[in-house]
């Protein structure tokens, strides 16, 4: 029985990445995700070596997931909505 789950899961995903679109999509998104916490790590070690603050970096980090906390419940809530998605 496991063999036959192993087989469909990698069916199921040598059909997930065959679609060349969503393939760009994902790794475009993964890449500018990383990006993003270069930036991240980037700017805590300037603000540590500028300021000499841990204050300082827990801050940086609480405003980076502020707006992830504050939108993605109202945004999460509209894109599951019918009227977001169109006809």
């Amino acid at each position: 029985m496991r063999m036959k789950a192993e087989s469909s899961i990698l069916r199921d995903l040598k059909q997930i990445l065959s679609y060349k679109k969503l393939f760009l999509l994902i790794g475009g998104e993964s890449i500018s995700s990383m990006g993003d916490w270069f930036t991240t790590i980037a700017l805590s070690i300037l603000l540590f070596q500028q300021s000499d603050s841990p204050i300082g970096i827990g801050l940086l980090f609480s405003i980076r997931m502020l707006p992830p906390i504050l939108f993605g419940m109202f945004l999460g809530q509209r894109s599951g909505s019918k009227e977001a998605i169109p006809p």
